[in-house]
């Protein structure tokens, strides 16, 4: 999608409708619509406790584009419209893998995931969602949402025009919060029928009306009781905007019905995603202007048909949605092992048509456990019709995948009761001005040690150490007169110590004070929530019902994939052998700075498993919790060897260590304390030359868990539950490698595998495939 285009259209336009051959189209445009995020995830249903494994893809980011730096997965509560957890991942080459734990005790019920870069909500709005179900296995009751009816309508071009047939376009969605059929009947005010309509496809549906001058009319619904009236737009002056489209062009018909000259129609502009792809000018002295426009050369998308007034005034809008196909990377399956058998082998490979380098995520999952009437999503809906619309189109994937017959003209109705949700060509005065406005930066100022003096117009040095797998990174940097900074994006992960130093002279030492990052509030846009009422979540005998009394699933396979803490992987680092393999309560000291007296000072009545006191001598008494949680005398070591004398520890300052462990049972019975003086990045920390600070990174997905069975060898697992058999995120291909593999273990007891692929080549085509198997 992002090869340029030479946009030089034949004009098919009648002698009415062009007063001159302007040379207004836009020539080597580049055909890429613009940024747009979608975010893939391994299934659509989880219980409770589960790992949404997931991939963010960031479509359509080139050099004219914000590409976005971040991605922040949220997991919301429907009912109570609030963000449950928020992670933020890089992306990176346009991709970022991500994770969502489920919290084990979240009830039954439908449940949003966004998925949103900083940037690009700042500049064009965009957010993704999705729709998932959970199910608790030991609370089977669930409380369903019950929504508003509502029935929108939409007349064509976006006026209801009085004494002119109007072509309405209209949208049910009933208490459930989805779509609806229906069917009703059109009155005016004086309860007079005008005319029957219904719904023909998803609650949407289209009918003609020609209003009356200062006559207001309503649809009644047939199935309610209660004849709930819903008002038609009022009727009025304005320009009416028809079209047809079909594969190879759009046909429009323009009449204007003003008074004021100054509000007659100028020009027609044909936007793609923030494209301006075509621009003529109309004929200003006649009330109707006709043409055709073709648009096999058009990138695909949804295509926003807008007429101007000469002063730039919005007259009549119309969406369309082209499919050009060129957005498409071909790709077919082999299958070189196949076996439903209890834990066997599988090996397949997908395969594009010709080598392009590009970043994809790979599913395979339990088909048996496909929720019923679960959402359809897919890359190509997201990338080229949701992400530009305001209204939530349900079962957007079908429209791509063939689950609908004759999509093409479902997808004009589509449009038909939606508005253009991106930004518009009119209000940007520069896309290029904003490209990287909104990333993730870190900043701040910087005044000398002690002072409020700016540390002004000065070098920098920074060194990010991370405490979870001790890397490192080092930058250099310029304050202002003010002596503030601006790094620009940092792609740190995990918790970090960041060092700052004066590059100027080794004697000035400096305070750093780093700005906040601001959070985002994004509103909901999900009909509204009137209430709830109880049912059965799960019914007896279902799929999800015979899992409830199997919870090796959660125990052999969510727990295993469960991203270690900081501390686990700070306790990794120091300690070794059976100090590392026994359990214990593990404190960490590394952010530890200025403290006085020694180590045994430093631990009075600071941890509660942990008591030293002084003696009327003045001798060190230490003891620790043991297992029957009884205060006894222990002994210590410090980097794992015995500390005969309490008094050998007199020279030891907690800024000198790093972690401390209560191991239980060392000895049998027992319980020590092991001390860890710092070494590595945590030892470097400690150099009071630097100005320390701590910040928190990018979050870091976790290890998707894979087992690997050798026929006729034993396995720890004792019960393989799984229904996600493999997620791998980090499938690619390359120049040279035109092929994905695809190596998976099955279950217990999987009879039918579901394979879904997708992702981005670099040249910006997108890849969906799916296949049960």
């Amino acid at each position: 999608m992002q090869k340029a285009l030479s946009l030089l259209f034949v004009l098919f336009i009648s002698a009415s409708a062009i007063s001159q051959s302007p040379d207004l189209i836009r020539k080597n445009i580049l055909g890429n619509p613009g940024s747009t995020l979608y975010l893939q995830t391994d299934r659509d249903t989880y219980f409770s406790g589960d790992t949404i494994w997931a991939k963010g893809f960031a479509t359509g980011s080139n050099e004219n584009s914000s590409a976005p730096y971040s991605l922040t997965a949220e997991l919301a509560d429907m009912k109570e419209l609030k963000v449950l957890s928020s992670q933020t991942f890089s992306i990176t080459r346009n991709a970022a893998s991500a994770i969502i734990n489920l919290p084990a005790d979240l009830p039954t019920g439908t449940y949003l995931i966004r998925a949103y870069s900083r940037g690009l909500v700042e500049q064009e709005g965009v957010i993704f969602t999705k729709l998932i179900k959970v199910h608790n296995l030991s609370n089977k009751e669930k409380e369903e949402l019950i929504y508003k009816e509502e029935l929108a309508f939409y007349p064509e071009g976006g006026h209801f025009l009085a004494a002119e047939t109007n072509r309405v376009a209209f949208a049910f969605t009933g208490k459930s919060g989805l779509p609806a059929d229906m069917s009703g009947k059109i009155l005016n005010a004086a309860g007079i029928f005008i005319c029957t309509f219904a719904s023909s496809h998803n609650g949407m549906g289209v009918f003609s009306i020609k209003p009356q001058a200062k006559e207001s009319y309503f649809a009644v619904i047939d199935s309610d009781p209660n004849r709930i009236r819903y008002p038609l737009p009022v009727a009025g002056k304005g320009v009416n905007l028809s079209v047809q489209n079909d594969s190879n062009a759009i046909s429009f018909s323009i009449s204007a019905h003003f008074t004021d000259p100054g509000n007659q129609p100028a020009f027609l502009v044909v936007q793609i995603g923030k494209k301006k792809v075509y621009e003529a000018f109309l004929k200003a002295d006649s009330t109707m202007n006709n043409g055709t426009i073709p648009v096999g050369d058009f990138p695909s998308g949804v295509a926003r048909l807008s007429v101007f007034s000469k002063d730039t005034l919005l007259l009549a809008e119309r969406l369309c949605f082209i499919d050009n196909k060129e957005y498409v990377l071909p790709a077919n399956l082999t299958v070189s092992l196949l076996s439903k058998d209890y834990r066997a082998e599988n090996l397949f490979s997908l395969n594009l048509d010709e080598p392009v380098p590009g970043t994809f995520s790979v599913s395979v999952t339990d088909a048996g456990f496909e929720e019923p009437g679960a959402e359809s999503q897919n890359i190509y809906a997201s990338s080229l019709l949701t992400c530009y619309l305001k209204n939530r189109v349900y079962n957007s994937g079908k429209y791509f995948n063939g689950g609908y017959k004759n999509s093409r003209a479902l997808l004009d109705l589509v449009v038909l009761t939606n508005s253009w949700g991106g930004p518009k060509w009119e209000e940007r005065k520069n896309i290029l001005a904003t490209a990287t406005t909104g990333r993730e930066i870190l900043s701040g100022k910087i005044w000398y040690r002690g002072t409020r003096k700016p540390f002004a117009n000065s070098s920098v040095l920074l060194v990010a150490l991370s405490t979870e797998d001790s890397t490192t990174q080092t930058l250099a940097f310029l304050t202002d007169s003010a002596g503030r900074f601006n790094t620009g994006k940092v792609n740190l992960v995990g918790r970090n110590r960041l060092l700052f130093s004066s590059m100027k002279k080794k004697s000035d030492f400096i305070d750093v004070e780093l700005d906040q990052t601001r959070a985002m509030t994004i509103p909901f846009r999900f009909p509204k929530i009137i209430g709830t009422q109880m049912s059965a979540g799960n019914q007896p005998g279902t799929i999800y019902d015979s899992l409830a009394k199997s919870w090796g699933y959660l125990n052999d396979v969510v727990v295993q994939a469960k991203r270690k803490s900081r501390l686990q992987l700070l306790e990794g680092r120091y300690a070794k052998g059976r100090f590392k393999e026994l359990y214990g309560e593990v404190y960490d000291l590394t952010e530890v700075k200025n403290s006085s007296g020694n180590i045994l000072d430093y631990l009075r009545a600071r941890y509660p498993a942990i008591q030293v006191e002084l003696d009327p001598t003045g001798n060190y008494k230490v003891t620790a919790r043991n297992s029957s949680g009884e205060f006894a005398s222990v002994p210590i070591y410090l980097n794992e060897v015995l500390v005969w004398e309490v008094t050998d520890l007199f020279g030891v300052i907690a800024e000198d260590i790093a972690i401390i462990k209560v191991v239980e049972n060392l000895v049998p019975g027992e319980t020590a304390i092991a001390m860890y003086t710092r070494k590595g990045i945590d030892y470097t920390a400690a150099n009071s030359n630097y100005a320390i600070k701590y910040y928190d990174g990018f979050s870091r997905p976790a290890q998707f868990y894979s087992p690997v069975y050798q026929p006729g060898q034993p396995t720890t697992v004792k019960t393989d539950n799984r229904i996600t058999l493999l997620w791998n995120p980090k499938a690619a291909t390359s120049k040279r490698i035109n092929f994905i593999p695809i190596h998976f273990y099955n279950n217990d007891s999987t009879k039918v595998f579901r394979v879904v692929i997708e992702g981005i080549s670099e040249d910006g085509k997108l890849l969906y495939f799916e296949r049960s198997l």
